[in-house]
């Protein structure tokens, strides 16, 4: 629809010990535009991209290049700017009382908007590599998509939203090896630096440096290469396709303050018979593993009920707070399970190499007593029962 040239001039603001703390982009723009009447633009635009600083550093150098004589941009894009009065509109989002008042159809396609939209902005900013958190963000908007098409299945012809479901299913995953390096690698640093300078032995905090650095940068570049796959690109046009003829059974055209509690209850029930498993298990390995599917089921419901916040307000709100901290309970006994499968991972090949593992050995029992731990955090917080707090406030 245009055609856009950038020449661009990068200029880094470092702090005492030359670390990159911001980058001022100079742009020379040129802009074609290919629809409707020919049109051409030219101009130029400093970008403010934090790497390191704080909102504090991007705030004073806002104000250094307005006292310059720069002015605040007036349109979102480049692209933007060059389309002008071709750029669609955006649909503006539905209001609480109209949510309230209308169909559950109403409901879930604000829900899914708003979240395909939080997936494309999280795109632009991985591509870009303006936040490092983006890929981690991305992966969260991928994964509520497919928390809202399974909680709202039932709403939609039989099959029709099941393969949208597996390919965001796959996205998530392609997204995860980059992030699930990062937080190990704090996590067994964190352990690290803990432990007394003279328990530290062998080359302990190298090898966990090394070897995570190495899985973040590969994980990095495969989610960027699954980000560049036509298998990508597919999925974000059925996304697309899914909120302009959504599928919808007839029973969606239903006031959504009569369907919404019951599809809650149905994952909430879920969410119970996953604890029970949990609570029977008997080896360590079963425990671990049911524990993390309950986790994922206190998830599903936490973000059904984010989406029905607009019907229930501080109700759900309530809950969905209950919820996010068995949630971060159960997200910590899981890390600490990875934990220590990679440090026995480690270990092995360590001693393989002739050098002591005493230190991972030490490492590996700090986090077993963590999951112990954590497990009696989720045993209490559990006693509060937040499903059937849950199905009160849905009946008030």
């Amino acid at each position: 629809v245009a055609r856009i040239s950038t020449r661009r001039s990068r200029h880094p603001v470092l702090d005492a010990s030359g670390a990159v703390l911001a980058d001022l982009c100079d742009d020379q723009v040129a802009t074609e535009r290919l629809l409707g009447e020919p049109q051409e633009l030219a101009w130029r635009e400093w970008e403010i991209e934090l790497v390191h600083g704080d909102r504090q550093l991007l705030d004073l150098l806002d104000g250094e290049i307005r006292r310059s004589g720069g002015t605040p941009g007036t349109v979102s894009s480049k692209l933007a700017h060059a389309l002008g009065d071709l750029r669609p509109p955006t649909p503006s989002a539905p209001s609480r009382k109209a949510l309230r008042r209308g169909s559950v159809a109403g409901l879930v396609e604000a829900h899914l908007r708003r979240h395909v939209d939080g997936l494309i902005d999280e795109d632009v900013r991985t591509r870009s590599g303006a936040s490092s958190g983006s890929v981690h963000q991305m992966r969260i908007q991928a994964r509520r998509l497919r928390s809202a098409l399974t909680t709202y299945r039932p709403l939609f012809v039989a099959d029709s939203v099941d393969a949208l479901r597996e390919e965001l299913r796959w996205l998530g995953q392609a997204l995860s090896a980059a992030r699930d390096a990062q937080v190990q690698r704090e996590r067994l640093a964190g352990l690290a630096s803990a432990e007394p300078h003279d328990l530290v032995q062998g080359r302990l905090v190298e090898h966990i440096e090394t070897r995570l650095d190495a899985a973040h940068r590969a994980g990095l570049a495969e989610g960027l290469a699954a980000l560049d796959s036509p298998r990508y690109f597919d999925l974000v046009e059925a996304l697309e396709l899914l909120l302009e003829v959504p599928p919808f059974r007839r029973r969606a055209k239903k006031r959504a303050t009569k369907t919404v509690p019951r599809l809650l209850e149905r994952d909430g029930r879920r969410l119970e018979r996953a604890v029970d498993v949990a609570r029977r298990a008997g080896s360590p390995a079963e425990r671990d593993a049911a524990f993390h599917e309950a986790r994922k089921k206190a998830k599903r419901l936490r973000y059904a009920l984010e989406s029905s916040v607009p019907l229930y307000g501080d109700r759900a709100t309530r809950v969905v707070d209950d919820l996010k901290k068995l949630q971060d309970v159960l997200g910590e006994h899981q890390d600490s399970v990875v934990a220590r499968a990679l440090l026995h991972d480690y270990a092995s090949q360590v001693h393989l190499e002739g050098d002591t593992t005493f230190s991972f050995g030490r490492l590996h029992a700090s986090e077993e007593q963590a999951g112990r731990e954590r497990e009696a955090e989720f045993r209490r917080l559990w006693l509060r029962r937040p499903t059937r707090r849950l199905r009160r406030r849905l009946e008030k």
